[in-house]
């Protein structure tokens, strides 16, 4: 069995302050990606294992 998958995520932060302080923005963007190799082992019909 063989598995494969993606994705990104964009995270961002706006902030407001009172005088005198400043508020900021800020913005991130993450990606993962990941592979995988496995064994199924079937016991019954329709009920199987993936050690």
């Amino acid at each position: 069995m063989l598995s494969a998958g993606a994705g990104a995520l964009h995270v961002s932060v706006d902030g407001e302050a009172a005088w005198p302080y400043r508020g900021v923005h800020s913005a991130r963007w993450a990606f993962s990606a990941d592979a995988g190799l496995g064994a199924e082992i079937e016991l019954v019909r329709g009920l199987d294992i993936y050690p």
